[in-house]
């Protein structure tokens, strides 16, 4: 998810190709996306969203809102606020990695 300096949440979506080491012989997409100043970029495994009483759709939706409303926080204290308030059901495992480009 890319979180524009002007509070606005983007999904980027692109072909993940094959997990990690399913087939270390096959060749890995590769994606670039030009990161406007003070952007955030957010990555994070299903366990974050993920709730099988919620459609997958609104689940995305409440986390860009999440992200947006934390967005001016410290980096570290913006993965805590993903982390801590999430829509998951929280019966999976998570992981948020989060970066900001400078301003």
């Amino acid at each position: 998810m890319l979180i524009t300096p002007d509070r606005r949440a983007e999904y980027l979506y692109a072909e993940p190709g094959l997990p990690l080491n399913v087939d270390s012989g096959q060749p890995r997409p590769d994606h670039t996306r030009p990161l406007p100043l003070a952007a955030t970029v957010v990555f994070f495994t299903d366990g974050l969203v993920e709730n099988p009483d919620h459609p997958i759709d609104q689940s995305l939706n409440e986390l860009a809102e999440l992200a947006t409303t934390h967005a001016a926080l410290p980096l570290q204290d913006f993965v805590r606020a993903l982390a801590d308030h999430h829509s998951s059901d929280g019966h999976d495992d998570m992981a948020i990695l989060a970066l900001r480009t400078p301003s």
